[in-house]
């Protein structure tokens, strides 16, 4: 052969692969063609051509970039061409497997019938409907024959046939630690997502980092109901909730007239700035909805209550309590979601869970709903003797938003610390809050710390810390101004809009929010 024969002439070939293990590692697999090394006795493997197997244009197979064409073994059927006259240098163009082996004694029409379960293609390939999942080579078969035996001729893949194998789905599910645990993807659409996570996972067992999903929502709970704004936000959707109520039972006008006249006596005044921004949003709230429902507003109706039924699943014996111990904080699902209908689920410190009874409480689906849901029924109840007596002051105002805000905050307390938590008990919780270490040393610290020891390098490092903790709260007050509500403010109205509120109501309520761009 010289290499100005290469590529005059053009014949084809069909061989079987003998040997993958090239001496010069460039790729080529030794052939046997049939029908013209067919006399194995006098032509051994030794003696055999080697071939090159073609790679397609997407490798470039020059300077080690491409891919690599070594997917071949020991007894693999190819179809080739050689590329010369002589015959001496043959190229694979691919490979091809067998349909099966002939069935001896069984023909149609003189035709042998093939088992197809001895194919040599891989079974996914086979036109099954639907396709099979049963793979003899996946690293979950421990009969599983490696690439080095068969190439060495120590293993057979001929032999195999469709039913051996492993079925990968399977083998799965057996490493899994909750194999029949549905996916958020079963949950109902909507709510939070670490909510429909905690729904379908809720001890935490498949999280990638173990109780996450808890953490997170106790994150996400602590900034919506502790933070200046999420309080501002809270406590004027529970105002609007009220104010609900309270249109319901005795007209949005009548309604509007009580509450106009205690601003126009100068309510305002005397507020807090969350009270004050938490008025404005709950009193704008009610104005949309009133216009949108026709001039007039329904009351809040908290959500179902779940209860036990002669079916439902219980939670262990040994977890349920009469009372929720200290510091254990209560789990929220929706009535549909709810694990154990008829009981409240109760996460401990050390990430154990208790159930108490639900009794009557409704199935909030996070603990902000329920405080929102709990502020409005007690708002409710507190304005309810003024609007029954049709007289409420400005001093009276002041004092029910105060107070509102106190309750609120201190039921939020709970449901972001804990049972058992309120302002007066913390310093006694300090073990439990902050670990025992910690904790422990606050308590003695204030007590047994020497005046003396406060100067030099312990005043500069107290110094150092205070500085920082103004640096923070500058940084803080620059977010809260970014992410400050733009409801109008009820101290923009001027006295005549307040008289027109409190006599007109809702007519002039309307023209009021028009006027501010709501």
């Amino acid at each position: 052969m010289t290499e100005r024969d290469l590529g005059q002439s053009f014949s084809w070939f069909i061989a079987t692969v003998v040997n993958v293990y090239d001496p010069d590692q460039s790729g080529r697999v030794q052939i046997r063609v049939f029908g013209r090394h067919d006399d194995v006795s006098n032509i051994p493997d030794t003696d055999l051509p080697w071939a090159m197997p073609m790679q397609p244009v997407t490798s470039a197979a020059y300077g080690k970039i491409g891919s690599t064409p070594l997917g071949l073994v020991k007894g693999s059927k190819v179809a080739g061409f050689w590329a010369d006259s002589d015959h001496q240098y043959p190229i694979i163009l691919g490979s091809f497997g067998k349909a099966g082996d002939f069935v001896e004694g069984s023909t149609t029409d003189g035709i042998p019938k093939i088992d197809t379960t001895t194919g040599s293609a891989p079974a996914p390939s086979q036109n099954q409907s639907p396709p099979p999942f049963i793979n003899p080579f996946s690293i979950l078969n421990k009969e599983r024959l490696s690439i080095t035996d068969i190439n060495t001729g120590k293993a057979d893949p001929s032999k195999l046939t469709n039913k051996d194998g492993v079925e990968i789905r399977k083998e799965l599910d057996k490493t899994f630690k909750q194999p029949k645990t549905p996916t958020i993807g079963a949950t109902a659409p909507g709510g939070h997502i670490l909510d429909m996570i905690k729904t379908v996972d809720p001890n935490g067992r498949s999280s990638s980092l173990p109780n996450m999903v808890s953490n997170y929502s106790n994150i996400k709970n602590i900034i919506n109901i502790t933070s200046p704004l999420g309080q501002t936000n809270l406590f004027g959707a529970s105002i609007g909730g009220m104010l609900g109520n309270l249109g319901a039972l005795f007209g949005v006008n009548k309604t509007l007239s009580i509450i106009g006249g205690a601003l126009l006596g100068g309510a305002l005044n005397n507020l807090d700035p969350i009270s004050s921004a938490a008025l404005s949003a709950g009193l704008f709230s009610f104005l949309k909805t009133a216009r949108s429902n026709g001039g007039r507003t329904n009351a809040y109706v908290p959500p179902r209550s779940n209860r036990i039924g002669k079916n439902t699943p219980i939670p262990p014996l040994n977890l349920i309590v009469a009372v929720a111990y200290n510091l254990y904080i209560q789990q929220y699902y929706t009535i549909d979601n709810d694990p154990y209908p008829g009981y409240i689920e109760w996460q401990g410190p050390n990430k154990d869970y208790i159930y108490t009874l639900r009794n009557d409480e409704p199935n909030y689906s996070s603990a902000q709903d329920h405080v929102q849901g709990n502020s409005i029924l007690n708002l409710t109840s507190s304005f309810l003797p003024h609007m029954n007596s049709g007289s409420l002051s400005a001093a009276a105002l002041t004092g029910l938003m105060v107070g509102g805000l106190s309750v609120m905050n201190a039921d939020g307390l709970t449901k972001v610390l804990g049972f058992g938590v309120n302002l007066n008990s913390i310093t006694g919780l300090a073990n439990g809050l902050l670990g025992q270490g910690l904790g422990g040393a606050i308590g003695g610290f204030s007590k047994n710390i020497s005046g003396g020891v406060l100067g030099g390098s312990m005043e500069n490092t107290l110094g150092s810390y205070t500085r920082g903790q103004a640096l923070l709260q500058q940084k803080k007050n620059n977010m809260m101004s970014a992410l400050a509500m733009n409801t109008p403010s009820l101290g923009s109205l001027n006295p005549s809009q307040l008289i027109d509120l409190s006599s007109i109501g809702l007519e002039a309520g309307l023209s009021i929010l028009d006027s501010l761009g709501g």
